[in-house]
């Protein structure tokens, strides 16, 4: 999980300078995660309001990694 260091939110009260600096973070440690746990692929999630499933009211970033068959299955569906 990657979240800003000054408080947000959501993505409606972050700064540009400040997203941009959490995403360039996040970047990072994907290439992290992908050299230790050698994913198929990550999920990068960050969800904005109860629509969108934010129970936690300062912006995150999940970092999800992924493998064929796990047991997180599909995020989106059919």
């Amino acid at each position: 999980m990657v979240l800003p260091r000054q408080h947000a939110r959501d993505i409606w009260d972050i700064t540009p300078a400040s997203w941009a600096s959490t995403m360039a973070y996040a970047h990072q440690l994907t290439a992290h995660l992908r050299e230790i746990h050698q994913p198929a692929g990550p999920n990068v999630i960050q969800s904005n309001g109860t629509a969108a499933t934010q129970t936690v009211w300062h912006l995150h970033i999940h970092l999800v990694s992924r493998w064929h068959g796990d047991r997180c299955g599909p995020i989106w569906p059919a």
